[in-house]
């Protein structure tokens, strides 16, 4: 497996602050690796930028990844809990869009709940068929 390198969003370097025009300074700059950030969510408004990169990403050598949403509580309450996995499911969509080779996501209990719980399972089980969908491999892990 080849070792690529590249930033976490758009280079401070960049003139521009959309995720294409970070990927030109990318490429620019001799790198060919750049990881999307959605730390909060996905926004609507930014699926145009998501189009434009897919393309992009398809035409040249640079591997798109995508960095989900912090605070990913799937030991929660079950509202909490269809919070995470709606916008998960949202950054998968965007991940599919960027040609995106990796998602990351950083899960965890953010407060009390009880090991092996039914919602925990539940909560995976949602992630796999959503991944699936499309026969997308995003997600596969989970």
């Amino acid at each position: 497996m080849p070792l690529r390198l590249g930033p976490a969003g758009v280079p401070l370097s960049c003139k521009g602050r959309t995720i294409v025009e970070g990927m030109d300074d990318i490429t620019s700059l001799g790198l060919d690796a750049m990881e999307i950030q959605t730390v909060r969510t996905v926004q609507p408004k930014n699926f145009d930028q998501y189009w434009q990169a897919g393309i992009l990403s398809w035409n040249s050598d640079l591997e798109m990844n995508l960095h989900g949403p912090y605070y990913a509580e799937l030991l929660g309450t079950r509202r909490e809990r269809n919070r995470t996995l709606t916008k998960m499911e949202a950054s998968m969509q965007a991940g599919k869009i960027v040609n995106a080779r990796h998602l990351v996501y950083h899960v965890g209990p953010y407060g009390e709940y009880e090991p092996g719980s039914r919602g925990q399972r539940a909560s995976r089980k949602r992630l796999r068929r959503r991944s699936r969908k499309g026969q997308s491999n995003l997600g596969r892990q989970i």
